[in-house]
């Protein structure tokens, strides 16, 4: 995933896509970008698990 596309979504920017975010095929919620080490902090959508991953690692899937 792209910085820019990352900081839109953590900014509700856009809001009229509607997409999924993935990461290792699992879905997730973007929480925060830190656009210094291009990392973001991700959260599984039932709360359990947050990780902190490298940008290229998020997928995004629009319908």
């Amino acid at each position: 995933m792209q910085l820019r596309r990352a900081m839109e979504i953590v900014n509700g920017e856009n809001n009229n896509i509607n997409s999924k975010i993935f990461y290792k095929e699992n879905q997730v919620s973007l929480i925060s970008v830190d656009n210094n080490i291009g990392t973001a902090y991700v959260e599984s959508l039932d709360g359990n698990y947050k990780y902190e991953v490298d940008l290229e690692q998020l997928n995004e899937i629009t319908y």
